[in-house]
């Protein structure tokens, strides 16, 4: 039986402040903040790395409060170790033990849990000790109120570096930990953790054990917790699950299929070996973040197929890599978020795939720091949060890897991700090694590749045209890429591409490459092409403008095999159709109606749906209100809408927003913004008649977000009280702030309001709180962020203070 360390609820806030100087015992005498006798000063400690973790934890979800017993085995990776510099952020140590029970001397300052050894351990030996500590988590491990699930959960974090605020750790790259954790809850409570589950129960509590028999990393030990209902099944020996709200069983039965068949496709993937022993899906929205999740646990803010393929995937490719370098972090969120890509393309084919990297890149450009650049490789950071942070680095990262593969080819990419899985199971896995595995498996040289698009930052920014000398039966393809380079982006690009040339009905696809600031490439052909395209795979990340005629695009739009290419050129006759005469309209509301029409492409059919609301007039309208009601596909569906409200006001449009609203639940969120433009004056009363009446948390935040739109300024108001309002899910305050954060200015008391909910918000409502804050100029929102910054311990908070307020990190 567990042996839980207890201290009275009532005497723990005191402890929590007088701890690291009143609980002595074996706490000995300092010297420069480290234990006295210790060789050397606590930053040049010599360095150590966790191997194991078993952690017995109790759980006090009323207070907030945790009491920890972890037991450590340390090795040494230096010829002498004469003291353990381990970290615990703002908890209270309470002892220190060896493996005998022994006290052993420490110190505990400014997050440095610094404890004296007996004699000193030579490189490659380990010592276990015990240590003994409580209190209320600031980071690492949070308890919410979460209103989806109807009560307190407890959530850990699993980013780079945060254990430490939750259980004594060493923080550094490369560590690969075996563990067991025993959690002490309260009877009514499901958990999820890491590793294999066993609960008993006795006495209105409930002990439950999780064992983890594959290795990972510190950072990803954790667990979820809550009045939650949950789901399982087992398959294949592994045992998976999904909680969340008791209300949502379908819902919960739904996801744990999408589990199931995630799963398969990673074991196909990677192999059975390198994934958890048990897997969960657990509903978190208030607390889910990217980033976050644990070994063997997704944390996922909606229970969507979508949401669940994602996050179950990057929770276990997350799980099974550890990066030997900071500066390899970035690739196991990458290949999460790939084989995402990659689960999608198997079952919707390689336009699904495209799809979920151009939704990729859309979120990496918004959430990259300093807009599309920095490297993705990179040790510049303050806190190791910073390098998963917003998600930037894996969405990012996906297309880099798709251009791997589109290199290497499909066989050597799937192996060498094999290989890089299989290394990684027992040891450290480096970027090097995958680009040198790939390489040597497709007999390519991919250092330059590497060097350009994972150690530099940026993309490139190219421009093709092309032209037919008929004398010499030849094509002149002219490349220029227009990238300036002035922020460490390469000036030139040198990386392989795939460039198509049709003529009649012969297709010659060239594998060539590029690599010159302006170069021409040459290809022969029989008589004038059809088409000239170039990234015919659409394999390179950037920006490819490609200069052609309109019969040109005209005759791409009927590329049978190309779903990609066909939409690009609709996209470019969309443009062009803008501005065309009134005697060529006809000519392009065929070709964009027929291919919203009749195109076997979802992609081609939104690129259509767009281009007839631009171009506007009643031939384009019936289109559009003909693929809003019939298509098969609900984002093709709610582009229609959305295009639609380009032809606003009119009350025959409002009605047929209502009606799909009510009749089409996929299709809500653009049907809500269909009603808001084609009847504005009476919009607000409508918005708020089916505010009350949304269950879909999404729903709920594009109504606010068109109430928003609609009622400017006099919306502030209502804004700020859904802000502040604990009974809405964590999607629609968000969108309540947003929807402020947008404003130039705000009056002092919306500020006020707003700079209230840094205090106990939930994450996700606090940081948006603070980006809110950092748009406003006015006094109180930089009081606030002044009076935040200095004891907000959150990275991402802090770096938006510091460029709100110009401070120095």
């Amino acid at each position: 039986m567990i042996s839980f360390p207890q201290l009275p609820s009532a005497v723990a806030p005191v402890l929590l402040l007088v701890a690291s100087t009143l609980l002595g015992g074996c706490r000995s005498a300092t010297v420069d903040g480290r234990p006295e006798g210790a060789s050397e000063p606590a930053p040049e400690a010599p360095p150590v790395a966790l191997e194991h973790v078993s952690l017995a934890l109790s759980v006090d979800p009323e207070a907030r409060v945790i009491h920890g017993l972890a037991d450590l085995r340390v090795r040494a990776d230096a010829p002498r170790v004469e003291w353990l510099p381990l970290r615990l952020e703002r908890l209270a140590v309470e002892s220190v033990t060896d493996a005998a029970g022994a006290e052993l001397p420490f110190s505990h300052q400014d997050g440095e849990l610094a404890i004296m050894l007996g004699g000193p351990l030579l490189e490659g030996e380990t010592i276990e000790v015990q240590v003994a500590y409580s209190g209320r988590p600031e980071r690492g491990l949070a308890f919410v109120d979460e209103p989806a699930i109807g009560g307190r959960v407890a959530v850990t974090d699993g980013r780079p570096g945060t254990s430490a605020w939750w259980y004594p750790s060493v923080v550094r790259p490369g560590q690969r930990i075996t563990s067991d954790l025993t959690l002490d809850l309260p009877a009514s409570w499901i958990a999820a953790g890491s590793g294999r589950r066993q609960r008993t129960e006795a006495d209105g509590r409930a002990t439950v054990r999780f064992d983890s028999v594959t290795s990972h990393a510190p950072d990803q030990l954790g667990f979820a917790a809550g009045p939650y209902l949950r789901v399982a099944t087992n398959v294949a020996g592994v045992e998976l699950s999904a909680l969340g709200a008791p209300v949502r069983r379908a819902d919960l039965e739904a996801a744990l299929a999408e589990l199931v068949r995630a799963l398969a496709f990673g074991r196909e993937l990677i192999g059975a070996a390198a994934l958890p022993p048990s897997m969960s899906v657990v509903h978190a929205p208030s607390a889910q973040r990217p980033g976050a999740g644990a070994f063997g646990v997704a944390f996922v803010e909606d229970l969507g197929r979508s949401a669940v393929a994602t996050r179950t995937l990057d929770s276990a490719l997350c799980g099974a890599l550890v990066a030997k370098e900071w500066s390899d972090v970035w690739l196991a969120p990458a290949l999460g978020r790939y084989a995402t890509a990659l689960y999608v393309e198997s079952i919707g084919g390689r336009e699904a795939l495209t799809a979920a990297l151009e939704q990729a890149a859309i979120q990496g450009a918004s959430r990259r720091p300093d807009g599309p650049t920095g490297a993705l490789s990179t040790e510049d950071f303050v806190d190791p949060s910073d390098l998963v942070d917003g998600g930037w680095r894996g969405a990012v990262g996906a297309q880099v890897l798709h251009l791997v593969r589109g290199v290497a080819g499909d066989a050597a990419f799937v192996e060498g991700l094999r290989e890089l899985i299989t290394a990684g199971r027992e040891g450290a896995v480096t970027d090097d090694f995958f680009f040198a595995r790939v390489g040597a498996l497709a007999q390519l040289d991919l250092t330059t590749l590497r060097e350009q698009w994972v150690d530099a930052p940026g993309a490139p920014d190219i421009e093709v045209s092309w032209d037919y000398d008929a004398s010499a039966g030849e094509v002149a393809l002219r490349v220029r890429q227009r990238q300036s380079g002035g922020d460490g982006t390469p000036r030139v690009f040198e990386v392989p591409v795939e460039v198509e040339v049709v003529v009649g009905s012969q297709t010659d696809v060239h594998r060539t490459a590029i690599g010159a600031r302006k170069e021409t490439l040459r290809f022969t052909a029989t008589s004038r092409p059809r088409w000239v395209r170039f990234d015919r795979g659409g394999w390179l990340p950037g920006t490819i403008v490609e200069q052609k005629s309109d019969d040109e695009w005209m005759a791409l739009t009927t590329a049978r095999d190309d779903a990609f290419g066909r939409a690009v050129a609709v996209q470019a006759l969309a443009r062009t159709a803008v501005n065309a005469r009134e005697s060529e309209r006809a000519i392009y509301l065929t070709q964009l109606g027929g291919r919203l029409e009749r195109d076997d492409s979802a992609r081609v059919r939104r690129a259509a749906a767009h281009g007839l609301g631009d171009m506007g007039g009643n031939a384009a309208r019936l289109w559009l209100e003909r693929a809003a009601r019939v298509d098969e596909d609900a984002s093709v569906r709610a582009a229609a809408l959305t295009a639609l409200e380009a032809f606003a006001p009119s009350v025959d449009l409002a009605n047929l927003a209502v009606q799909r609203m009510e009749q089409d639940p996929e299709v809500a969120v653009a049907a809500i913004g269909l009603r808001a433009a084609a009847e504005p004056e009476s919009a607000a009363s409508f918005l708020r008649s089916r505010w009350s009446a949304a269950p879909d948390p999404r729903v709920r935040a594009a109504l606010v977000e068109a109430l928003a739109a609609n009622q400017g300024s006099e919306s502030e108001p209502w804004l700020l009280t859904t802000a502040r309002d604990v009974s809405q899910p964590t999607i629609v305050r968000r969108a309540a702030l947003g929807a402020l954060a947008d404003r130039s200015s705000v009056t002092n008391k919306t500020a006020d309001g707003v700079a209230a909910l840094l205090d106990e918000a939930p994450v996700g409502v606090r940081e948006a709180a603070v980006e809110a804050l950092a748009a406003w100029p006015n006094a109180p929102a930089r009081r606030a962020l002044e009076a935040h910054y200095a004891h907000s311990v959150e990275p991402a908070e802090r770096r938006v203070i510091e460029a709100a307020l110009r401070l120095d990190r």
